[in-house]
């Protein structure tokens, strides 16, 4: 199976693609990654039609893709989104939004940053003689 079969894509504006990146970064997480956990969280909490439904992002937009882990899981969040009135981007999209105000990760994982420490590469060389 081809990785493009798992792919699903939001788009945001410029800013906010921007402010998406950054809080990605500011996790210590890729941004495919954020996606998708918000993705899985709105299997299980189901909130996608109480979303306030804005203008999409217009011409100039970004994309922030992710990848599903299997086919099963993207056919369940297509049909999700379908119920809800919306396209699976559209639906990744009003995620995506939301979560850069509500900021439910960030506080779901305690304002850890899960990236390496910047001397990370120096700590592994100095426990080798261990």
């Amino acid at each position: 199976m081809s990785k493009a079969a798992l792919q699903f894509l939001g788009y945001l504006t410029l800013g906010d693609h921007q402010a998406f990146q950054a809080y990605a970064h500011q996790l210590g997480l890729p941004a495919g990654r954020v996606a998708l956990m918000l993705i899985r969280r709105e299997m299980v909490a189901h909130r996608l039609s109480s979303l306030e439904t804005q203008a999409g992002p217009g011409r100039t937009r970004a994309k922030v893709p992710g990848r599903f882990g299997d086919l099963r899981e993207k056919a369940e969040f297509e049909r999700h989104a379908r119920s809800c009135g919306v396209s699976p981007a559209a639906a990744a999209t009003l995620l995506f939004r939301a979560e850069l105000t509500e900021r439910w990760l960030a506080r779901s994982l305690g304002g850890l940053n899960l990236s390496p420490p910047s001397n990370h590469h120096n700590l592994v060389e100095a426990s080798d003689g261990f």
